[in-house]
């Protein structure tokens, strides 16, 4: 899924949105994403998997994102976001149907 993203937008940075459990998963890289801010020099600190950040939300069960980061704005996106299911291994562009 993360090679799609990165292949569908090569120059757009990437999070990965998970389950803290489903974290755990991911190998860490590094502890610090460094990055230029408004011109500064800074890092972001905190779990980062194939230099993107991973970001943790319980609230997403079986559920995997992963967007592109442009901006500060959601609209400045411009690559897909991408939504895996880890029930059966699938993803695309669209988010999984949610079952009753």
């Amino acid at each position: 899924m993360l090679d799609a993203a990165q292949s569908a937008e090569p120059k757009a940075e990437h999070s990965i949105t998970l389950t803290p459990e489903n974290s755990l998963l991911l190998p860490i890289h590094a502890t610090e994403l460094p990055r230029i801010v408004d011109g500064v020099d800074g890092a972001y600190r905190g779990h980062v998997y194939r230099d993107c950040m991973v970001w943790d939300q319980p609230v997403l069960d079986h559920l995997v994102i992963v967007t592109p980061v442009v901006g500060r704005v959601t609209e400045d996106s411009h690559g897909p976001t991408y939504f895996g299911d880890l029930r059966n291994g699938t993803f695309g562009t669209e988010p999984p149907p949610i079952e009753e």
